[in-house]
């Protein structure tokens, strides 16, 4: 088993004061002070993709069909990496390198003109995450089987799975969904309800085109029916090696939490071989305090 956790002391009782929980529940807010609260108002379920290419399923297609579909695509990725990712902030140009892979492997480095601003990652043990505006600026991590204990006190609740849903490596499970169509017939809408790790009641809505079978929009609602998260999809293309269909911009938005992310990938490489297994490793940060987020939560 690879090493998950930076060599370090971990235990938050050698530490020389409590961990808000809050804060080290979601330090992702950090990252949200870095991004322009834009508006999606504008944002159309079309797709020249869409235009160029065939039109596999239509009016008789089932939830079963689209799922499929959908599934039929994951299976050609592996995984993914972007090494120039272009972030939409206010007033602050951001830059990303992303790899993700299948088996809850991910990797975000953000950058700006002042040098690294953040890591966040999830290999098989943990997910970890650091920001250089918080304050302090810990290296916090949770260990997956601990996720929704720290769940229960995050502002919003941070689904690891639905994430890989988005960028694309996760399956879809069709015995949970139901099919509803759009009344222009132009889109569908794939629903199934569930409990977060947390316990709480979500409602998750994959929005696809309807005759073309692309993902346009992955939305979380809680019992009130408030968007928790939302991955909206466009520009997509065809990798000539793989035949995956994936997108060249993707929004990522939480608007409980005020935090909204539009990414633009210059190039997506998809299954890029073995990666170098630091990647999927918490950086190494002399001076930074290591947080476990569930033990910070205990004190």
């Amino acid at each position: 088993m690879m090493s998950s956790i930076p060599a370090a002391n971990t235990s938050t009782k050698d530490r020389a004061e409590p961990v808000c929980s809050r804060r080290a529940a979601l330090g992702m807010l950090a990252f949200g002070s870095l991004q322009g609260c834009n508006s999606l108002r504008n944002w159309q379920k079309t797709d020249e993709f869409a235009k160029r290419s065939n039109c596999p399923l239509g009016n008789a297609a089932t939830a079963d069909d689209y799922v499929a579909h959908l599934n039929q695509n994951v299976d050609r990725i592996e995984g993914w990496r972007a090494g120039r990712v272009h972030i939409r902030a206010n007033h602050i140009p951001l830059t990303a390198e992303i790899a993700v892979q299948k088996s809850q492997l991910l990797r975000i480095s953000v950058t700006s003109a002042l040098g690294q601003e953040v890591d966040l990652g999830s290999n098989e043990e943990i997910f970890w995450f650091w920001a250089k505006r918080n304050d302090p600026p810990d290296l916090m991590f949770v260990r997956h089987e601990e996720m929704a204990e720290v769940q229960q006190n995050m502002p919003i609740p941070f689904e690891p799975g639905w994430l890989m849903e988005a960028l694309g490596v996760a399956p879809f499970d069709a015995s949970t969904m139901t099919l509803n169509r759009a009344g222009d017939g132009r889109t569908v809408a794939l629903t199934s309800s569930h409990l977060s790790p947390a316990g709480i009641p979500i409602r998750k809505v994959i929005t696809v085109d309807a005759c073309h079978g692309l993902v346009l929009e992955h939305g979380l609602y809680d019992p009130k029916g408030r968007v928790v998260a939302q991955g909206r999809l466009k520009n997509h293309f065809r990798d000539q090696h793989s035949g995956a269909v994936l997108p060249r911009q993707m929004t990522l938005d939480w608007p409980l939490a005020q935090m909204n992310m539009v990414l633009n990938f210059d190039k997506i490489e998809v299954n890029p071989g073995e990666l170098p297994q630091q990647v999927w490793q918490p950086p190494q940060m002399p001076q930074t305090r290591l947080v476990n987020m569930a033990e910070a939560m205990r004190s």
